[in-house]
């Protein structure tokens, strides 16, 4: 477990700005699916207003356990293939 922690200034750079902007993105995709009347029209169950919120607090959760030191940052599946 302890090789897990990482301290938050040796995380790479890109990693936070980029879940904050995917974070963002998917908040706007959210409320977009919330508040568009026929998003709500053509799926009544909310599947898609669902499973948004779903990835939207997976984010979340990510990037503030990457801030609090409780997970180690890891690389995209791209990322790694490229090397």
């Amino acid at each position: 477990m302890a090789s897990k922690v990482v301290r938050v200034d040796r995380i790479e750079p890109a990693i936070l700005p980029r879940l904050r902007r995917v974070q963002a993105w998917r908040r706007a995709r959210l409320q977009r699916l919330l508040a568009d009347p026929d998003i709500a029209k053509n799926d009544p169950e909310r599947r898609k207003s669902i499973k948004a919120a779903q990835h939207y607090t997976a984010v979340s959760m990510r990037a503030e356990a990457i801030l609090r030191g409780l997970i180690e940052p890891e690389r995209s599946q791209a990322h790694r293939s490229e090397r």
